[in-house]
């Protein structure tokens, strides 16, 4: 159950987090920012501050009321020490508790007199409990409850420490904190008397084991001063010098104060604007057509804010750009940048374009967020981005360039990658693919973390899928749908080579029918395969052939069914959890592999079954199971069968054939089995009464 409640009315747990719930706010104005120390927290809903949110999904009440980080429930907690208090968050089924997708809202109104643009955030994040996992808090902004998950992070901190062995921590010592602080440029305008969110939420990055207790506390909201309007005024086609003395700024001729927070305006026909100083500004704005912003040698644009260009308008700048406000793109026009900037936070294109005419014009550490009809354009230009986020009318142009996404937390992205070009999923983290297809035409290459594909963001148009391992987390192609069964097609006609290598992992994730059409070569350092999902429903089915000499491992609950003939497949095969059906008519093996079944402990234990071929020979060991209930044709193996002893029979019959064997029978023969070889002479029919 998702539960979502807020604190001060006291709505019903059950109760759908929407826009049209009059939800109180608190107040901010331009002489009491916000502050929150969350002093009268105790770790129970009633005492959640008024006008916090508290989002979550668990089977019952997870508040844990206070603690100092030895507790091992999850849950939320008022994490309390010397030096006062935080909300704390311990996610996970530790314990007696259960919690997850657990966030936390501040609702706010704006009641400074004026519209704001930008706001001013700190906070800190706190470890008082460090598990083996790294987990995160993650910072959001907007004007409603919903469609967080395509906008992007505005602030994305690890726990400060991640030693993991369940430790306990003061979180108010700064050795255990980290001091978050922030300027947000808002996408628009909050008018006066408008509300908004703030939402932190707690995230895992791709690695596994127990969670970290995470507290936030000493929130801070202030609303940042805007920019003050300054018209270039330098005349004569409006070339001119932008420095620190002329007088060419407004209708009364003012130098230009880097201290003042004015932003330029462009109005007057387009010309070269040249820096002559380094030059720092709230927002640009072009009201003409053709301007160049460039720099006379070394100069810098630092800039606070938006830049506005107007329809139909393109606007250059080849000064490179600094601040650490990110930037957004306003404007249905173009803006071309032609420098490799240094700004930090998110490049967020609202509308129109951003074209891009060098290699790397955005700082790799940086998130790339487009809204709806927003078009990023590589232009044959290679570009990393922390991850790409944002609505489904977005658009990242390759144009033949190569778009490496360097995802450290978790992005998704509702929108298209179009054009010629290869894509590469790099990082420890996650990126997500939803909502409508990609259809570029490249290579596309998951080298570290994992990629995320839904049942509607197919890769229609890559020639082909690399999971290559040997990255700092394991390299995962991940399938997933929220539909009853899907079938996945990568690349034309689901002709693409899924290639996995050095330990490069194909998964399904969820308890649905999923079906991959693609073929699949394992590669030099062989890979994994996991049919994730708990219940009997979870199912991953190969209707690709599989090819290659290197060894793969099955994992996961699920029920992995190979329906293609893979019969060069030369590798050996390790089976580590789930069930693994060989269909009829499918031979998988060259002859010469052998199919080891063994479970990766007593609860997650491992099965094969037929009625199709092994072509080589199989080897049960620990927690390996026989199922013979239902079983109608036996597997075939074209080579030995060794281990029925370490199996685990279950399911009931009289004389199931469960195997037809070529070669011999070794290792034990446990009680209620028994070996024909007079029925079929040739081959050993392994006969099961349970």
């Amino acid at each position: 159950m998702n539960n979502m409640t807020w604190s001060l009315a006291l709505l019903a747990a059950s109760a759908a987090l929407c826009g049209n719930v009059a939800y109180a706010q608190r107040s901010l104005t331009t002489a009491n920012p916000i502050t929150e120390n969350f002093s009268s927290y105790l770790g129970t809903l009633a005492t959640v501050p008024s006008d916090f949110i508290v989002e979550y999904e668990a089977p019952a009440n997870p508040f844990q009321g206070t603690g100092t980080g030895i507790n091992n429930n999850s849950g939320f907690y008022a994490y309390t020490n010397a030096g006062g208090t935080a909300f704390g968050i311990l996610e996970g089924d530790q314990g007696t508790g259960d919690l997850g997708d657990s966030r936390l809202f501040l609702h706010f109104q704006n009641s400074t007199g004026s519209a704001i643009s930008r706001l001013h955030v700190r906070y800190k994040v706190q470890i008082w409990r460090d598990g083996p996992r790294l987990n995160r808090i993650r910072l959001k902004y907007n004007t409603s409850t919903g469609g967080f998950s395509s906008l992007p992070d505005l602030a994305d901190t690890p726990a400060p420490v991640n030693a993991g062995g369940d430790v306990a921590y003061n979180g108010n010592d700064p050795t255990y904190y980290t001091q978050v602080d922030t300027v947000i440029v808002l996408p628009a305008p909050l008018a006066n008397g408008a509300s908004a969110y703030l939402r932190w939420q707690y995230s895992s990055s791709g690695d596994s084991g127990r969670r970290d207790g995470i507290g936030i506390t000493d929130i801070e909201v202030a609303a940042a001063a805007a920019g003050t309007p300054q018209d270039w005024q330098a005349g004569d086609g409006s070339d001119g010098f932008w420095n620190l003395s002329d007088q060419v700024w407004g209708d009364n001729d003012t130098a230009w104060n880097n201290s003042s927070d004015f932003s330029a305006v462009f109005g007057d026909a387009g010309g070269t604007v040249t820096l002559e100083d380094n030059i720092t500004a709230v927002d640009l704005t072009f009201n003409a057509d053709d301007y160049l912003i460039e720099p006379a040698s070394t100069q810098v644009l630092t800039l606070k804010g938006s830049v506005a260009v107007d329809t139909g308008l393109t606007a250059t700048i080849t000064a490179p750009i600094a601040g650490n406000s990110g930037l957004i793109k306003t404007g249905a026009g173009t803006l071309e940048l032609g420098s490799v900037n240094t700004f930090t936070g998110t490049l967020a294109v609202t509308g129109g374009t951003v074209s891009l005419l060098v290699d790397d014009a955005i700082p790799a550490g940086n998130v790339l967020q487009l809204g709806d009809n927003a078009v990023l354009a590589l232009n044959g230009h290679d570009l990393t981005v922390n991850g790409v986020q944002g609505d489904a009318l977005g658009n990242v142009q390759l144009g033949g360039g190569k778009l490496t996404l360097d995802t450290s937390g978790a992005a998704s992205y509702k929108g298209n990658i179009s054009g010629s070009g290869d894509v590469e999923k790099t990082g420890t983290g996650r990126q997500r693919f939803r909502n409508q297809v990609k259809t570029y035409t490249g290579i596309t290459t998951i080298s570290d973390g994992a990629l995320e594909i839904t049942e509607n963001s197919f890769l229609t148009g890559t020639t082909g899928v690399a999971i290559v391992g040997g990255g700092v987390t394991d390299s995962e192609l991940l399938l997933t749908t929220d539909a009853a069964s899907t079938t996945f097609v990568f690349g034309p006609s689901g002709t693409s080579t899924i290639l996995l290598s050095d330990g490069g992992r194909l998964a399904s994730d969820t308890n649905k029918n999923i079906s991959l059409t693609n073929p699949i070569s394992i590669g030099t350092g062989g890979g994994a395969i996991y049919a994730r999902g708990t219940q009997v429903t979870a199912r991953l089915t190969l209707n690709g052939a599989i090819s290659g000499a290197d060894n793969f491992s099955r994992h996961g609950q699920g029920v992995l069914t190979l329906t293609a003939n893979s019969s060069s497949y030369s590798g050996n095969i390790a089976l580590n959890n789930g069930t693994t059906v060989i269909a009829s008519g499918v031979t998988l093996g060259n002859g010469s592999i052998t199919v080891t079944v063994q479970g990766d402990n007593s609860s997650e234990l491992a099965g094969l079954t037929g009625p199709g071929t092994i072509g080589g020979s199989v080897a049960y060991a620990a927690n390996s199971v026989i199922a013979i209930s239902g079983v109608s044709s036996p597997l075939n193996i074209t080579g030995n069968l060794s281990g029925l002893t370490n199996a685990t029979i279950t399911g009931s019959g009289t004389n199931v054939v469960v195997f037809r064997v070529s070669g011999s029978v070794t290792g034990g023969i446990p009680s209620g089995v028994t070996l024909d070889t007079t029925t079929e002479p040739g081959f050993t029919l392994v006969k099961i009464t349970n």
